[in-house]
């Protein structure tokens, strides 16, 4: 044990910003952490888990417009032990600011905790002898509790600034325009 005179300061900034596609959240996540790093100095990572959509954004030499960072694409599967890991190596690589672009994916796709639960209920349910309804409780604490819980605690503890950006649904309204014709407005 060790102990020092306590001091402001040291907070950690964990920063969600959700929104639907093309909403802007990428953009928003680059310019905050711009922002920080004309501050301290350093890095951005980004971890584009979006088909590299994120090096739309990069820096462009020649029209000098974009932003500066270092990109690592991030392929499924999405499970939370892979989040964990790809924050670590952002980590290990001394980056000043970590942008998570999309922890949606986590929870939603390929090899996320949906998918997981899905398989993990139907292995309990067989092992058990049971149905899949039975079996559905035990199959959200080992699918996401457990890891998503590991992955919350480790970024909880990272130095670094870390921005989330989480995808929503698109909110869609039915009008009717002037003949009266039914029109999906976003």
């Amino acid at each position: 044990w060790t102990h020092r005179e306590a001091f402001p300061g040291g907070r950690r900034l964990r920063l969600g910003i959700g929104g639907p596609s093309r909403s802007g959240k990428s953009y928003s996540a680059l310019r905050a952490a711009t922002g920080m790093i004309s501050v301290t100095g350093g890095e951005i990572f980004v971890i584009d888990t979006d088909n590299e959509f994120a090096l739309d954004y990069a820096y462009n030499p020649s029209t000098q417009e974009g932003f500066k960072f270092q990109h690592v694409d991030f392929k499924p599967p999405y499970t939370s032990e892979r989040y964990q890991s790809v924050i670590e190596y952002c980590v290990s690589q001394k980056a000043s600011v970590i942008i998570v672009d999309q922890m949606s994916h986590e929870q939603t796709g390929e090899g996320g905790v949906l998918e997981r639960q899905q398989e993990i209920e139907k292995q309990l349910a067989e092992k058990w002898k049971t149905t899949r309804e039975k079996a559905k409780a035990a199959s959200w604490n080992e699918a996401k509790t457990i890891p998503h819980g590991k992955l919350v605690n480790y970024a909880a503890r990272v130095q670094q600034p870390i921005i989330f950006n989480f995808r929503a649904k698109d909110k869609i309204k039915i009008v009717k325009d002037e003949k009266g014709k039914q029109e999906w407005i976003h």
